[in-house]
């Protein structure tokens, strides 16, 4: 299966590796573009771009309207982890399987951008990661 990755923040890479490692094509990263970072605010790459390139994937870090960029990949599935950017119906349509996130609580109920930052701030006892097919909607697709 052809496979189009998105996602930004460290917590990207171990998913980003596994489908690398898999029997799967990884046809195209996109992540965001490099931003100034540390005490030198030195332009810097987001974690996902810099496993990409030891990787020696295919990367978009330009930040731009997504769906030319996915549909030259022609990918299969939508692979997005910690992306931090709600993708367009159009985006989503892309991928002639589907699109998946990999969401870092039990949903539905911890929807949205902060669900650890929730749990741990509600104290809860129980949590972990859902697989989901993507909609329009924030983190309203079915659950896998």
């Amino acid at each position: 299966m052809r496979v189009a990755f998105l996602g930004n923040d460290r917590w990207s890479v171990p998913t980003l590796d596994a489908v690398h490692a898999s029997a799967h094509d990884v046809v195209l990263v996109v992540t965001a573009p490099q931003r100034p970072a540390g005490r030198g605010r030195h332009e810097t790459p987001t974690a996902v771009a810099q496993r990409a390139r030891e990787l020696g994937l295919p990367l978009d870090e330009t930040g731009g309207n997504l769906v030319p960029v996915l549909a030259d990949a022609e990918p299969d599935a939508l692979v997005v982890v910690a992306y931090g950017r709600l993708l367009t119906q159009a985006a989503l349509d892309v991928a002639a399987v589907a699109p998946i996130n990999l969401h870092f609580s039990l949903l539905p109920e911890l929807r949205g951008a902060s669900p650890v930052e929730t749990a741990l701030l509600r104290g809860d006892r129980r949590t972990g990661v859902s697989v989901i097919r993507m909609t329009a909607d924030l983190d309203a697709g079915p659950v896998y």
